[in-house]
């Protein structure tokens, strides 16, 4: 004989459900109702909150996801719905879509959709990821203002036509181009250049007045034992002889390029410029003995790492071996071309700290 399990409410529907028992509810959407209710799975309902703060987040929806888009955008800004008949209701009316009735709203005239579309991706989403969304909207959605929203969600000024580069790269590879949105900006054609390396301009950008003061600070505090290997490791760079150092640590150079990566990908979002390991080298997924990372001569990363004096290698010992392996011989094999005698040296003769901590 079979049985059928009892069915458990989702939490959406359980929200529906709390906007009518209870009054407070209905002053908080959807999104906001984390911060004074909580979820209980098992019984598939929500209590009010009786201590602590929570950041409640909807999961992000592509712009091109239709009616789930506009069943999204409403679950941000309409409080106390009891159905979704009731998301749908607008002065009394009941709307046939979800899109309807967020146009109803007056939110479709000046896109906020997909302005809040991307402010809502921004929060767990990649670059490439953002410029992707965007190509998206515009390609396939009706947007009335490109350029507004262009202007209001593009960041950094001193990347805003690498940005545009990369846009116009994604446009061309369905068959479109940025000069077909009358209003959007275009790139200079040096952008596509591979003269112009990216990587390389990103890493001596850094404000070198703040970073003096940093490291001024930062260097006083120093005790006598950390000065040493300070004093080791910098030698090290100016004299240019290259070594392995690896700083044992709990929890966690004027004009010169250091590349700062760690093991693990939450720990990357604390270093200034940082990047994971596998991300910065293009260490294979899948390693083996005799792995090598995907760095290829003439690319932009082997000239950033050509340029290169330190590398920083954080939480070291969570990573496995053949991952410094497989680096070790990409990089002997770039250095080789500065200097035949660097193909024998570790890591082709530039300096590498790795650091971490073994409990």
């Amino acid at each position: 004989m079979f049985t059928t399990r009892p069915y458990k409410k989702t939490k959406l529907e359980a929200w529906f459900d709390a906007n009518q028992t209870f009054p407070n509810a209905r002053n908080y959407s959807y999104s906001e109702f984390p911060n004074k209710f909580t979820w209980h799975p098992r019984p598939g309902i929500w209590k009010e909150r009786k201590r602590g703060d929570v950041i409640g987040r909807l999961s992000e929806v592509h712009s091109s996801s239709g009616e789930l888009l506009y069943l999204h955008m409403l679950l941000l800004r309409k409080k106390g719905s009891r159905s979704f008949e009731d998301l749908k209701t607008v002065n009394g009316h009941i709307h046939e879509t979800f899109k309807e009735a967020y146009a109803a709203l007056g939110l479709l005239q000046n896109d906020n959709q997909w302005h809040e579309a991307i402010a809502e991706n921004s929060h767990t989403s990649l670059p490439p990821q953002l410029r992707a969304i965007f190509v998206n909207i515009l390609a396939y959605s009706p947007i009335s203002d490109p350029l507004r929203l262009w202007e209001a969600n593009w960041q950094y000024e001193d990347l805003k036509n690498y940005v545009l580069a990369e846009i116009e790269k994604l446009f061309n590879d369905i068959g479109k181009s940025l000069k077909d949105y009358a209003t959007m900006p275009f790139p200079s054609e040096v952008y596509f250049s591979n003269a112009v390396n990216r990587l390389l301009q990103e890493e001596t950008s850094y404000d070198k007045e703040e970073l003096k003061i940093l490291h001024e600070k930062n260097h006083g505090m120093l005790n006598p034992e950390q000065k040493n290997v300070y004093d080791s490791i910098i030698q090290n760079i100016y004299n240019k002889v290259g070594g392995v150092f690896f700083v044992y640590g709990s929890g966690g150079c004027e004009g010169k390029i250091v590349l700062h990566v760690a093991s693990y990908g939450i720990t990357v979002v604390l270093l200034p410029g940082g990047r994971t390991a596998y991300s910065r080298f293009h260490i294979p997924l899948k390693l083996y003995q005799d792995s090598t990372a995907g760095i290829r001569h003439g690319t932009d990363i082997a000239e950033l790492i050509q340029q290169t004096d330190l590398i920083i290698w954080d939480e070291a010992p969570i990573q496995h071996r053949h991952a410094f392996e497989s680096v070790d011989r990409s990089l002997r094999d770039i250095m080789s071309a500065i200097d035949k005698r660097r193909a024998k040296k570790p890591f082709g003769g530039i300096t590498v700290v790795f650091g971490g901590d073994y409990r």
